[in-house]
């Protein structure tokens, strides 16, 4: 993942919070929750590239947690490989 997208994930979740969970809740009803592990994921992927960890200063870090636990997607950074094979998998 590089920088510019990133920002774009993060910007979505901070700045624009309401669009961001409709779209996510939209994936989550409509497919699953593996169809919505992979923007989670890059969200927590984009956290760790930019701020190093996910932490309780994160504009909506609760919500963050609970979408991860839904997900089952990893509190840690899971790197651009399993992102990538996530999506090639179709989940």
């Amino acid at each position: 993942m590089n920088e510019h997208a990133s920002k774009h994930y993060i910007k979505e979740f901070e700045e624009k919070f309401e669009r961001y969970m409709n779209s996510i809740s939209a994936v989550f009803f409509n497919s699953g929750k593996e169809a919505a592990r992979p923007s989670v994921q890059a969200l927590v992927d984009s956290y760790y590239l930019e701020k190093g960890e996910l932490s309780p200063l994160i504009p909506n870090f609760n919500t963050l947690l609970m979408l991860i636990e839904i997900t089952d997607a990893s509190y840690e950074s899971s790197g651009d490989n399993q992102i990538l094979k996530i999506l090639e998998d179709g989940i």
